[in-house]
């Protein structure tokens, strides 16, 4: 599958003004597991849809598929670091989210 530059501005464009909308439920509710399915589905959807439909001679339509899965990874990525600042105590959080952020860069 060819990933043509035009793919990686809408799913970086579309992570940005997530996170606080992504972090609202979870630390209104204290459910953090129902947003990262989500995400998750809606990122997976959105890289099935890519690899099924992306040819290379795309219309507006076919284009926004990068930008759902830009929508799900920051659910994802963001609600896992909520649990995880809320999960360890408060003079470890540096580590903890030192250690999230290399592995997310792993993946």
């Amino acid at each position: 599958m060819l990933l043509p530059p035009s793919y990686l501005g809408p799913e970086s464009s579309s992570s940005g003004p997530l996170p606080p909308v992504a972090s609202s439920q979870p630390s209104r509710t204290g459910k953090y597991k129902n947003l990262a399915i989500i995400g998750a589905i809606i990122s997976v959807l959105g890289y099935v849809l890519m690899i099924l439909y992306w040819n290379g001679h795309t219309n507006w339509f076919e284009a926004l598929y990068p930008v759902s899965t830009g929508f799900g990874a920051s659910f994802v990525f963001q609600s896992n670091f909520i649990a995880l600042t809320a999960a360890v105590a408060k003079e470890e959080v540096a580590m903890a989210t030192g250690s999230l952020v290399s592995l997310l860069v792993l993946l």
